[in-house]
């Protein structure tokens, strides 16, 4: 064998066969972990997106439920006052129509 002629078996040819796979394996590795940290970025965005919107309905119902509170007892004070001035009217009427005896 001449000096110029390649040996696909010498010791140099699977060192450098073998440190090309290994190139080719690490560049497949740098490019899925970068995948996968654009990914989780995007989900990590996601996610305080979905979180912002929950906690802002949750705020927004509670607002909600407060009002209708308010409303509820704002209702039960008007039927109440309501009632009372009738039973009054309708006790000074009778009072003063339908008097029993007396003066």
């Amino acid at each position: 064998m001449s000096e110029k002629e390649f040996n696909p078996n010498s010791h140099d040819a699977l060192f450098s066969s073998i440190k090309t796979e290994l190139a080719q394996i690490n560049g497949s590795l740098k490019e899925l972990k970068e995948t996968e940290k654009s990914n989780n970025t995007a989900v990590m965005t996601e996610i305080a997106s979905v979180k912002t919107s929950v906690t802002n309905s949750i705020a927004e119902v509670n607002n909600k439920v407060v009002a209708l509170e308010y409303f509820k007892w704002y209702l039960t004070g008007i039927a109440t006052a309501a009632a009372t001035a009738g039973s009054l009217l309708l006790t000074f009427l009778i009072q003063k129509y339908f008097k029993s005896g007396g003066s």
